[in-house]
């Protein structure tokens, strides 16, 4: 009985259900600093109180991003540094705004605690594209 309890627990921590995100919001705020993902919450507070300008995406950029997050490994969220290379933006998702943090490895969503870890090299290489084209 305990090992059909832990097999469906299992199934159940790792079922990754498809994010439906109807738009991402990317704020036009840049710094040269490096971050944690405890640093990038408080400076999301920060870029919230203040307005900070922010670029909607357009459909192929946004298209490309869901799929990227739909084919990466997704992990339960966890303290890390994530450099000087973050975009901070707010994913709309069922009408509700998620924060999230993109980089070129990993997509970090700081509302349900989640990484989405980029592993197909083209995604990689696109987001990477993607983040230079963005902060320049």
């Amino acid at each position: 009985m305990k090992a059909l309890f832990l097999t469906i627990l299992f199934f159940a921590v790792n079922v990754k259900t498809d994010l439906l995100i109807d738009k991402i919001l990317i704020y036009k705020n840049f710094d040269s600093k490096g971050f944690s993902t405890a640093t990038a919450s408080t400076h999301f507070k920060k870029l919230k109180n203040e307005n900070s300008l922010k670029k909607e995406l357009n459909k192929i950029e946004l298209q490309k991003i869901q799929s990227i997050i739909k084919y990466s490994k997704c992990k339960k969220h966890h303290q890390m540094k994530l450099g000087k290379n973050v975009i901070f933006a707010s994913f709309i998702i069922l009408n509700e705004e998620h924060d999230f943090l993109i980089t070129e490895t990993v997509i970090v969503d700081l509302t349900n605690y989640k990484n989405y870890w980029i592993d197909n090299k083209e995604d990689s290489i696109w987001m990477k594209n993607f983040l230079s084209e963005f902060r320049q």
